[in-house]
């Protein structure tokens, strides 16, 4: 089971009175321009979670895996400054609802509310466990940080051993580290 967990509640809602789009692989969901205020629900497949720098430059922060509802950044509060960017790691299946009925669904059904208070805790410690491999001093102990990072949020473990449910290349994981692929293939 995921970190993250997978939210039955939200799932069963978000079906019977949600939108169904099915995204190919490498297709923007969100991008920083959108107006858009809807609200997702992921069925099947990988979101991928990043924004880009003032020099162009796009680091990844992480993934959304199935069973996670998530919005826009700025959708539930005012941002002047939306800048996170989804966009699909596979072939994703999604339920969307506007978020006044998303909203509206929260104040009224304390499963559904409970379930995504979850979730955004849950997404608070991944951010914490973000910044602090980010804070490790040097390459191989950012990455040995990075690795049990992954372990726990993108792990299945079997036998004492984990395997990140998801291919990654050197670049992504350059990415994630905020250093070159080169450094990334010498310290591997």
């Amino acid at each position: 089971m995921s970190f993250f967990g997978y939210s039955k509640s939200h799932q069963e809602y978000f079906v019977k009175n949600g939108q169904k789009v099915v995204y190919g692989y490498k297709r923007y969901i969100v991008t920083s321009t959108d107006n858009d205020q809807w609200v997702y629900f992921l069925k099947k497949g990988l979101i991928r979670v990043s924004y880009t720098l003032l020099d162009g430059k796009e680091r990844l922060i992480g993934y959304f895996v199935p069973g996670v509802t998530f919005a826009k950044s700025g959708t539930f509060f005012d941002s002047p400054d939306g800048t996170l960017e989804y966009t699909t790691g596979e072939e994703s299946v999604l339920y969307r609802l506007p978020r006044d009925k998303f909203l509206s669904e929260l104040k009224n059904n304390e499963e559904l509310s409970s379930d995504y208070m979850n979730m955004v805790l849950r997404n608070q410690i991944f951010l914490i466990d973000r910044v602090v491999y980010q804070g490790e001093n040097g390459i191989h102990r950012k990455l040995l940080r990075w690795l049990l990072f992954m372990a726990k949020y993108y792990g299945s473990i079997n036998n004492g051993s984990a395997e990140i449910i998801f291919f990654l290349s050197q670049e992504e994981i350059a990415n994630f580290l905020h250093v070159t692929r080169v450094s990334v293939n010498n310290t591997l």
